[in-house]
């Protein structure tokens, strides 16, 4: 063996298995019930990340059982390629979080890297350099995990947070830190970690069992963000439209009765708008569904842009939308619905024939300083609508508290 490594299979005083090999037989393991864990994930949830990230834990496996090995294999396959499954590994790992996080990376990059690794590997191999092959692969893959981690980090702090993204970022750090102490141990002729993996010493046992560990930390966090993530499109999809974006009914319903307990604590009125699309059943049969979508879809950035930051807008119906004004007087209600039949007004849909003009009519209500309630303010939103469609639409009409 390269280095004076000694490989230790088996303990001929006792006749016991040595711990480094208990050690790699033990990660082996783990890796294969971490790529079942993620071949089910994958049917679902993340499919591209999650196959890279099966295929990242196949190949951690596969070269760490050529390391258990090394001792009876040729060096090209003990030593170059298994540190070219790990590599490969950590490249897998990097490119699933590059896929989770939507960071774009070039599969030509990628190839070239993983050649010139390769080639790099033999060169030493051949030319007798063992210490400086296992060097170069633990700072390579040092290197790989650095760029993971730091993907980790940007590409998850706009989706869950600077918190969030820093702990899911921790366990890769944890992982890189393992390989930037084992590559200066490598440099250290001295240190127990500068001999071969598969080499009977407390400092490789040790190495393996970190590597252990993190990974199962690692694999864990990830299945977390994918479950997080999976939970918030759900969330999202319960509260939303799917047509507009908008807040649906039931969402919009949970907001107005939040409104009613503040203004139970603080003397301070809400109102709500209650919005109709004028005629919306004849631009549906004179232009077509899809042109009626685009429509809402129109009316829906309308009214976004119309509304305050406070503002919760809300499609509740087919061609009806509520907007719910926190802390406003009547007379600035009706001037904000004012500004949205105004805009509504101008709207001109692209690629639509000019002879289409939309209009909403919109009923204003303001909840009443005390003996009112959700249902209440609703019914007069509704009145005010109803009034302002009798008068002859593209209109605004407030009802007040006393009807």
């Amino acid at each position: 063996m390269r280095n004076g490594a000694k490989a230790a299979p088996i303990d001929p005083d006792n006749a016991r298995v040595s711990p480094i090999i208990v050690a790699l037989v033990a990660f082996l393991l783990q890796q294969t019930l971490m790529a079942g864990l993620w071949l089910a994930v994958r049917t679902r949830l993340e499919r591209r990340a999650s196959t890279q990230w099966g295929l990242a834990t196949v190949a951690a496996g596969a070269g760490m059982t050529l390391v258990a090995l090394r001792g009876h294999l040729p060096p090209w396959q003990g030593v170059v390629l298994a540190n070219v499954l790990i590599f490969v590994s950590v490249g897998l790992l990097a490119r699933g979080v590059w896929d989770f996080t939507q960071r774009p990376y070039r599969n030509s990059v990628h190839l070239l890297t993983l050649l010139g690794y390769t080639a790099l590997l033999t060169v030493l191999l051949a030319t007798n350099a063992g210490r400086w092959l296992l060097l170069a692969a633990s700072a390579s893959s040092a290197w790989l995990l650095t760029l993971s981690a730091l993907a980790t980090q940007r590409g998850l702090t706009t989706e869950f947070g600077p918190r969030e993204a820093r702990l899911a970022a921790l366990p890769i750090w944890g992982i890189t830190l393992l390989f930037v102490l084992r590559t200066m141990g490598l440099a250290l002729p001295s240190s127990g970690m500068s001999q071969p993996l598969h080499t009977d010493n407390t400092a490789n046992v040790v190495m393996v069992l970190a590597m252990m560990s993190s990974g199962l930390v690692l694999n864990i966090a990830l299945v977390a963000l994918v479950t997080r993530r999976l939970t918030r499109q759900l969330e999202y999809a319960s509260h939303h439209d799917d047509l507009t974006g908008l807040m649906n009914r039931r969402r919009i319903a949970q907001r107005l009765d939040e409104e009613f307990v503040r203004q139970a604590r603080y003397p301070q009125s809400h109102g709500l708008l209650a919005i109709d699309v004028d005629h919306f059943k004849r631009v549906n049969d004179a232009w077509g569904h899809p042109t009626g979508d685009k429509a809402l879809k129109a009316v829906a950035d309308c009214l976004r842009q119309a509304s305050r930051g406070s503002d919760s807008v809300a499609r509740v119906g087919g061609e009806e939308f509520w907007v719910l004004m926190p802390h406003i007087t009547a007379e600035d209600a009706e001037q904000a619905a004012q500004r949205i039949v105004v805009a509504v007004r101008a709207l001109r849909l692209p690629g639509v024939t000019t002879d289409l003009r939309i209009t909403v009519s919109i009923g204003v209500a303001v909840a009443a300083p005390s003996g009112d309630d959700p249902e209440a303010l609703l019914h007069r939103a509704d009145a005010a609508l109803y009034r302002a469609k009798e008068a002859g639409r593209d209109r605004v009409v407030v009802c007040h508290h006393d009807g």
